[in-house]
C-alpha cells in the first residue's frame, strides 16, 4: 500500500491518451462492469483500471474475459496480494504482471520534502522528517498522513521528534 500503484495506472492512461474507467472490485457491482463493457463496445477499446482486483469475484472476472481476450478491454489491475493466487488463471495469462516494491526511506524523504512545500509556515526538524519516513514502513500515504496530522495538530506548525512520537500510533 502507498507505493503509487494507482498513480502509475493514471500516468499510463494519461500518457497514452486512451479512454479509461476506474472501478474498485470491493465497491463496484457487476452492473458497473457491464456498463464498462458497453462503453468499450462503443469506443472500440477502453482501459479498465480495477483497484483491489484480488477481491474481484468470479462472476465479474468471467464477464470481462472475452473482452480482454479480443482486446476491447485493456485491463490494469491493482493489488497488494499475489495475483498468481488471487486472479483467475485465464485473465492472468492474458496480462503482463509487474511487481512493485515498497518505497525505501530515501524515496519517502524525497516525497515528504515535496509535500512539506504545500504546508504554509511549516518548520520541521530533519530528525522528525526522518522519523516519519521510518515509521511509514515504505508506505508514502502513511508518511503523508503523519506529516499532515503533525502539522495540523501543532499550534505553531513546528514539528519535532517528540511531537511526531506523540501523534504516532505505530511502535517507534
Amino acid at each position: 500500500p502507498g507505493i503509487g500503484k494507482t498513480s502509475i495506472a493514471y500516468s499510463i492512461v494519461n500518457e497514452l491518451g486512451i479512454k479509461y474507467r476506474m472501478l474498485n472490485a470491493v465497491v463496484n457491482k457487476k452492473t458497473d462492469f457491464d456498463i464498462v463493457i458497453e462503453e468499450a463496445k462503443m469506443y472500440g477499446e477502453l482501459v479498465l483500471i480495477v483497484d483491489e482486483i484480488h477481491r474481484m469475484n468470479k462472476d465479474k472476472q468471467d464477464i470481462l474475459l472475452p473482452y480482454i481476450e479480443n482486446g476491447m478491454i485493456i485491463l490494469i489491475g491493482l493489488t497488494t496480494s499475489n495475483p498468481y493466487y488471487k486472479i483467475n488463471p485465464a485473465i492472468r495469462s492474458r496480462c503482463q504482471i509487474f511487481e512493485l516494491y515498497s518505497l525505501n526511506q530515501e524515496d519517502i524523504l524525497i516525497g515528504l520534502e515535496k509535500a512539506k512545500k504545500k504546508l504554509p509556515n511549516i518548520e520541521i526538524d530533519d530528525d522528525a522528517l526522518e522519523l516519519i519516513a521510518k515509521l511509514s514502513s515504505g508506505d508514502f500515504r502513511s508518511a503523508l498522513n503523519l506529516l499532515e496530522i503533525s502539522y495540523f495538530s501543532s499550534k505553531d506548525h513546528h514539528i519535532d521528534v517528540d511531537s511526531v512520537k506523540t501523534i504516532n500510533s505505530k511502535p517507534v
